[in-house]
């Protein structure tokens, strides 16, 4: 009776050593993925903020007339904000690689999966310590509103207070993780300085 306990203790043994390194394979493998998943959305974070950086300091160039009121006044005023939007669209546009309808080109970003929308971009012209903020929604229109006497006192959506012109961008778009589809946002901000 002892010899069929240890066969049977035995052929229990072996059956579940099979199963256990099936397990522990896949969740090796797992594992991997999320790695790779997890490297890749990294990779798309620096490109998205790289890329919004590059497009937030293209659409901060001064235009001849604005230049001239700088050498007026000794203040970086910003005269023409709904171009610096278009500006903004356009070398976004071009930094990720998108179509006109800001659509995610098949390889061109990888993992974003359909448009990218600008959320959000606003424009701050100081002058003097007034502020005048030029909001822009989704669809490119913009209200201005003027808070005299708010320089240093107001604050942009990161968090930060305003002390030069400034241009603040938040985007929005869809990435797949791990196949499972999720809304990301990104937001930016630069200073206009005269350096």
């Amino acid at each position: 009776m002892n010899r069929k306990r240890k066969k049977t203790k035995k052929d229990t043994g072996t059956i579940f050593n099979p199963v256990l390194y099936l397990m522990i394979l896949f969740l090796t493998v797992q594992l991997m993925l999320m790695f790779v998943s997890y490297r890749r959305m990294s990779w798309l974070s620096e490109t998205i903020t790289d890329g919004m950086t590059d497009a937030l300091l293209g659409a901060a160039v001064l235009e001849e007339e604005e230049l001239y009121a700088y050498g007026r006044s000794d203040e970086l005023q910003i005269l023409y904000p709904k171009e610096k939007y278009d500006i903004f669209k356009d070398l976004l546009r071009q930094e990720l690689g998108l179509t006109n309808a800001m659509t995610a080109v098949r390889g061109s970003v990888p993992v974003v999966d359909g448009n990218v929308q600008i959320e959000d971009f606003v424009v701050y012209s100081v002058n003097g310590s007034d502020v005048t903020v030029y909001d822009f929604d989704e669809t490119g229109a913009y209200v201005t509103t003027i808070h005299p006497g708010q320089k240093d006192v107001l604050t942009a959506p990161n968090g930060m207070s305003v002390r030069e012109s400034s241009l603040f961008a938040k985007i929005r778009f869809q990435v797949r993780y791990m196949g499972v589809p999720m809304n990301v946002s990104r937001y930016h901000m630069v200073d206009i300085v005269d350096e």
